[in-house]
């Protein structure tokens, strides 16, 4: 590892100009990708997953482009000083202006779709000492295929939990403000995930790119979809899984406990890859999950016809529609793409378990397995791309600020710090 740069030598450099100004058409390309991602919605499935598999063979080369810059230049992480503040302000100002205007807006006339209604009325069920998932939570007409009684909660009862307050109180506003607080904790783990990995240039790139992605606040202010109280505690989960396994346990037990996708996919991703009763970390780890897990459990056992009919089954049966490649097609088709769900849950912790990925490796592969999720599922709503764009926005960061590090015979090594002699050759020599 050399010694960290700068932002601002950065920029005293010709090359380090021509970089940055490429490292911003990059950010500005993949801004537009996931725009288009966003645009292709209903009746436009097809499309969705074309661009979506674009964006992750994209990712998977540029990924591994920097890895092999690391590699040949050595690491380097750039510190952003005072000049790369100003232009990560810069960057982040217009747009957090934009997303204020936009949440005045939908506070003064909330709209929200059918998961925070839902989400509210099995609060107050819970809050009343009923049960959410035998009580009609969700009486809509979908909600009932094929003369199936699908009209429980459909999420897991911490997630009722946390919009608890908005519940009590019968404000749709709440769920707005709620959602807020989860749009500024994912922002801040992307940042904080990032600078563990690369440092704070990356930290900054990935932070600049969340904030800049228009879907995210279009999806918490608008409908109020409530996916990020799972993708907070999950993503913390893999920030402090590897120093403290009982705190990293419980939070994935904390995000299955909210909604159990993508949490039970991303679990043998996240886990310590060693067997329980062998590894002390692993036994913490799987303790934590377990404690985590408590609430699901109690409201399984407490009715298990109706939570596996409304958490299991309905998912099961659910109709494709038209958000979905598969939608138009024979129903051998969904089986096969079935087929294909399980396969990419396993083969993430056959992955992990057996190529032993670094922590970097390990984000990749987080945000691979999610995007084939969504890509896999009966449904692929605006909704369900939050869950793979906190791991897009940390690759994407630390692999641009790759991009960033100066040549070998450039960067400030910790003998030259010192004032060692340059020889001929072009390396650096101790005193």
């Amino acid at each position: 590892m050399r010694q960290p740069e700068t932002f601002a030598a950065v920029l005293t450099r010709r090359a380090g100009v021509l970089s940055l100004l490429l490292v911003v058409a990059l950010l500005v390309g993949a801004r537009w990708l996931v725009g288009a991602i966003e645009d292709a919605s209903w009746n436009a499935g097809a499309m969705r997953a074309r661009l979506s598999l674009a964006l992750l063979a994209a990712t998977v080369v540029l990924a591994a482009l920097s890895v092999r810059r690391v590699r040949v230049r050595g690491a380097v992480r750039q510190r952003l000083g005072a000049a790369g503040i100003v232009l990560v302000c810069a960057a982040c100002l217009p747009t957090l202006y934009l997303q204020a205007q936009l949440l005045a807006t939908r506070l003064r006339s909330p709209h929200l779709n059918d998961i925070p209604l839902t989400t509210i009325v099995a609060a107050q069920v819970m809050a009343a000492g009923g049960n959410p998932y035998r009580a009609a939570v969700d009486p809509r007409a979908e909600s009932r295929e094929q003369g199936r009684n699908f009209d429980g909660f459909k999420y897991m009862p911490l997630m009722a939990v946390t919009y608890a307050p908005a519940a009590l109180l019968d404000s749709h506003r709440g769920v707005i403000l709620i959602n807020t607080a989860l749009h500024a904790l994912t922002a801040a783990l992307i940042f904080l995930v990032a600078r563990s990995l690369a440092g704070e240039a990356a930290a900054a790139l990935g932070l600049v790119f969340y904030l800049w992605i228009r879907l995210v606040p279009r999806q918490l202010f608008g409908p109020g979809v409530t996916d990020l109280a799972a993708m907070v505690p999950l993503v913390a989960a893999w920030w402090v899984a590897a120093r403290r396994p009982l705190a990293g346990g419980l939070l994935l037990g904390i995000s299955l406990s909210m909604k159990l996708v993508p949490a039970l996919a991303l679990a043998p991703v996240i886990a310590p890859p060693a067997v329980p009763w062998r590894d002390t970390d692993s036994r913490r780890f799987w303790l934590g999950l377990t404690c985590g897990s408590v609430p699901t459990l109690i409201y399984f056992l407490w009715s298990p016809a109706d939570f596996a009919s409304n958490v299991f089954l309905f998912n099961l049966l659910r109709p494709v529609d038209s958000t979905s490649w598969l939608y138009g097609y024979p129903e051998i088709w969904r089986r096969v793409a079935a087929v294909g769900l399980v396969a990419v849950m396993i083969g993430g912790g056959v992955v992990r378990w057996t190529a032993r990925p670094g922590p970097f490796g390990q984000v990749m592969l987080a945000y691979a397995v999610t995007v084939g999720l969504t890509l896999l599922g009966p449904a692929n709503h605006g909704n369900y791309q939050l869950w793979w764009l906190p791991w897009f926005s940390i690759v994407l960061g630390v692999s641009l600020a790759a991009f960033l590090s100066p040549p070998a015979a450039l960067a400030p090594h910790d003998g030259a710090a010192r004032g060692a002699r340059r020889p001929l050759n072009g390396s650096v020599s101790g005193p």
